[in-house]
């Protein structure tokens, strides 16, 4: 007679364990979704989203090669270090935002092209290099997008860029034959 009560007992502990667990887990919060910006001018905000998607924006392109050797200095650095431009805020062109263009683009090329309204599409990424984003502050006051540890995020573009190779040398002229 006491086997009776004792898995009775034990059924009843087991249900409410199930229970206690099933309810425990319907109350995870479920993850946030990302956050993407699409389709609009690029502006800076608080929150850094984890994509741009069809974004325009004025390309800062003269300090790719500054940019470079900063980057070069971070703890890990970026791939195609020679391939990175600003991309400002064309209502505030002290805010930006640092821009891959790709790793098949010549070294040296962005730093012959004029700024100019571009758009860009590409995840976020984040350099460990605080000092490049002070540098662009200080030096020429533009203030770069940072996560919350006040690394510079990048945007790793995915669009083709309309880039013009720089001018060739003119050629030197001779003198006609006497």
């Amino acid at each position: 007679m006491t086997q009776a009560p004792s898995t009775r007992l034990m059924w009843v502990l087991s249900a409410a364990l199930l229970l206690q667990m099933a309810l425990a887990c319907g109350n995870r919060e479920p993850e946030p979704p990302p956050l993407v910006v699409q389709g609009t001018r690029y502006e800076s905000s608080s929150v850094l989203p984890t994509r741009f998607e069809k974004v325009e924006g004025t390309a800062l392109f003269e300090f790719s090669s500054q940019l470079a050797a900063l980057l070069a200095a971070a703890e890990t650095p970026p791939p195609g270090l020679q391939n990175f431009f600003i991309l400002l805020n064309p209502r505030n062109p002290t805010e930006g935002i640092l821009v891959h263009a790709g790793m098949t683009i010549d070294p040296g090329l962005l730093e012959h092209q004029s700024s100019r309204m571009v758009t860009v599409t590409g995840d976020v990424k984040v350099v460990p290099a605080p000092d490049v984003a002070s540098f662009m502050q200080e030096q020429f006051g533009i203030s770069l997008a940072r996560d919350e540890k006040g690394y510079p995020a990048w945007i790793d573009n995915e669009l083709p860029l309309e880039l013009t190779a720089p001018p060739s040398p003119p050629e030197p002229q001779t003198q006609g034959a006497p």
